[in-house]
Formats: structure tokens, C-alpha cells, sequence
């Protein structure tokens, strides 16, 4: 149901729908986890990793298919609540030398996944890439979600007692 996904953003849904449409290229939008009660800026973040990444796709991956994972996902202690977009595709994998030291994104060409490596650290969150087992790249964008002074009272417990699990598949024949 669009209304669950974590942004609480139909928009975005539509967006990637569109991006897979003009590429021809199926989609699959996995949406897990804990719901997650985005912000503007977490919203604007999000967004921008998710778009950077699937230029990436689009520009260098000659990928055949993708899936998206968006998931709220709860840390393990005192860790806060953290949103995922990852993006896995199976096109032709990163070079060796970037996936063995990510620094290596800005003299691969690579500029637009170093902005949003470095606007993730700014916010506390993280870029990971990864290469897959049977092929292509996973890149995982990892934002901590920032309480108000209001939740903090709440338990985590009541406030995310729900988990989340939708699955999309667009295709173009």
C-alpha cells in the first residue's frame, strides 16, 4: 500500500515507476521494517541518495533488472532508529579498487555517489557498496532518524509495534 511507505511519499513510488519505464527496465520495490515518520529533511535526503544511485544504474551498470529496498529499521540497544534505501542491480559491479576503498568514488569519476557519501556522514548516516554474489552492485544508504523532544518519551516498543512488508514488481514488456 503506497501509504506505508516510509517517506509516506506516493510520489516517490511514482518516480522510480517513471525512471524504470523510460529505461525499459523491470523494478522491484521492496518496502520493510518499521514505519518511519520522515522529517522534510530526512525526506530530502533520501531522496537524493535514492535518485544519485539509480543514475548510477542508469549510467554505468548496463543492468538488466533492479530492487530497491526501502525499510525502517531499529537499532539494537541505544542504537536510534535508522532508515534504508538500498538500491541492487545486476549489471556489470563496481571496480575492484572502489568496493576495496570507497575513497576511490571521486577519482573514478564517481562524484555524484561521493556527495551523497559525504552528505550521509554530515547526518550521522552512511554509504555502503558492496558487490553481489551472482553479479552487479548493492549501495545502501543508511540515515539515523532523528527524534523530537516529544518521542523521546514514548518506549520504542509502543511506537513501532508494526512492521511493514510490501512488495512491488513493475515490469515492461
Amino acid at each position: 500500500d503506497l501509504h506505508s511507505f516510509p517517506t509516506r511519499r506516493s510520489s516517490d513510488l511514482l518516480s522510480t515507476e517513471t525512471w524504470g519505464r523510460r529505461l525499459d527496465l523491470p523494478v522491484d520495490i521492496v518496502i520493510e521494517g518499521v514505519p518511519v515518520e520522515a522529517d522534510d529533511a530526512l525526506t530530502w535526503h533520501a531522496q537524493r541518495a535514492l535518485g544519485e544511485m539509480l543514475s548510477n544504474v542508469e549510467n554505468h551498470a548496463r543492468a538488466e533488472s533492479v530492487t530497491i529496498r526501502v525499510a525502517g529499521v531499529t537499532g539494537a540497544g541505544t542504537e536510534p532508529l535508522r532508515f534504508l534505501v538500498e538500491v541492487e542491480d545486476d549489471g556489470i559491479g563496481l571496480p575492484r579498487r572502489i568496493l576495496e576503498d570507497p575513497s576511490n568514488l571521486r577519482g573514478s569519476g564517481h562524484y555524484g555517489l561521493c556527495g551523497v557519501q559525504e552528505r550521509l556522514a554530515s547526518m550521522g548516516g552512511r554509504l555502503s557498496l558492496r558487490a553481489r554474489e551472482a553479479g552487479g552492485t548493492r549501495i545502501r544508504a543508511t540515515i539515523p532518524v532523528r527524534t523530537t523532544p516529544s518521542d523521546e518519551g514514548s518506549t520504542r516498543s509502543e511506537e513501532h509495534t508494526s512492521e511493514l512488508q510490501s512488495h512491488y514488481r513493475i515490469s515492461y514488456a
